[in-house]
């Protein structure tokens, strides 16, 4: 019994990243198994002399190791046999990148990539923003100050993009009101600072980049009234 070849269905038109490697799928059935080619632009494409750049996988699939922008093609898979033929064709397109290390805030902007050849030219735009994780701003890591006096802790953080600023205290978060408010500059101002205030602030900083934390303890003082006693002689 004889069956005729027959190629799967799959993606005809394919996009992938210049060196990453890609397979162009060729998964033929029939009876008797069926002898498969590749074309590439209409021409054979050899791959046991090209074994760099390509390798034929035991389905029919062309593995296109580490492509480049050359690799950019129409390609074309058939495959035979004493009872038949089928045939399937894929347009391959190979996009150029840009590998940037160690990046920084001087890369941020708009990128243009320009692709040229004798039938013309294309380009595209695309727009790179840094991320910069936050950074909090040295500061002492205690205050002491005397009951009903006011008091700020700092909390300098910059970032990108700028962070969100919270506070906590002894491990519970801080809500504002009217004696404690988180200042624009990321500190916590307190009025009238009291006995209950006394404890562990925790500041931090968190975008989408990162986050980062710093304590500093607070004491608060009462106001200690010192009486002078004159002696009574008799």
């Amino acid at each position: 019994m004889q069956v005729p070849p027959s190629i799967a269905l799959g993606p005809t038109n394919i996009t992938v990243t210049v060196n990453v490697q890609t397979t162009l799928a060729c998964e033929a059935t029939g009876i008797p198994k069926p002898s498969i080619i590749w074309k590439k632009n209409g021409h054979l494409l050899n791959v046991d002399q090209n074994q760099n750049s390509y390798r034929l996988l035991s389905s029919g699939s062309l593995v296109i190791i580490s492509p480049s922008v050359d690799d950019t093609a129409t390609y074309e898979c058939t495959v035979t046999s004493d009872a038949g033929e089928d045939k399937r064709t894929m347009d391959l397109t190979v996009q150029g990148a840009i590998e940037i290390f160690a990046t920084q805030l001087s890369h941020a902007g708009r990128y243009t990539c320009v692709a040229r050849n004798a039938a013309g030219s294309a380009h595209r735009h695309v727009s790179l923003y840094v991320q910069v994780p936050p950074v909090i701003s040295p500061h002492p890591k205690e205050y002491i100050i005397a009951v009903d006096k006011p008091i700020m802790l700092p909390c300098e953080a910059d970032g990108l993009p700028p962070p969100d600023i919270t506070w906590h205290k002894d491990g519970h978060v801080i809500m504002e009101s009217v004696r404690q408010h988180i200042l624009s500059s990321g500190a916590l101002q307190i009025a009238f600072a009291q006995p209950g205030d006394a404890g562990q602030y925790t500041c931090t900083a968190a975008n989408v980049a990162g986050s980062r934390s710093t304590s500093t303890k607070l004491t608060v003082h009462g106001i200690f009234e010192f009486c002078s006693f004159i002696p009574a002689f008799s």
